[in-house]
């Protein structure tokens, strides 16, 4: 079974729906961080659970908060759209070059979608982070 990437908003939001399973943005996690860092951006993986994971530890990611206290770090929307836009716009300015994902047309709409999700709840005090599940 294949672990995806989405979006999940503080306050939750009704009738924002992030339509895609996430798998390309979990697969890809690396690669949008390196091209994130090459355009002096935030990582992608920034706006995800970062905690140390213990020792030892190789359970599921709802093991983990019972570990430890359970995440609770949002971040602006702005912030991940600058990320996302920027990853977009290197994708696309890099066509064809190696490592930069331009023929996964499959990422690159889930890319937009996350984008789109964020535009959808940019006003106002909602924050956001992206999960993996």
């Amino acid at each position: 079974m294949s672990v995806g990437v989405f979006p999940v908003f503080n306050p939750r939001i009704k009738g924002v729906v992030f339509g895609r399973d996430g798998k390309s943005l979990a697969e890809a996690i690396d690669s949008l961080d390196a091209i994130a860092c090459v355009g002096g951006l935030s990582p992608f993986s920034g706006f995800m659970d970062n905690r140390p994971v213990p020792d030892g530890f190789d359970g599921d990611p709802d093991e983990l908060d019972e570990r430890l206290a359970p995440w609770d770090e949002w971040f602006e929307i702005a912030d991940g759209l600058r990320t996302i836009d920027g990853v977009l716009a290197t994708i696309a300015s890099k066509n064809g070059e190696a490592g930069y994902g331009a023929g996964d047309e499959e990422l690159v709409d889930e890319l937009r979608e996350l984008a789109e999700c964020l535009r959808a709840v940019e006003r106002g005090t909602t924050r956001f982070r992206l999960e993996v599940g």
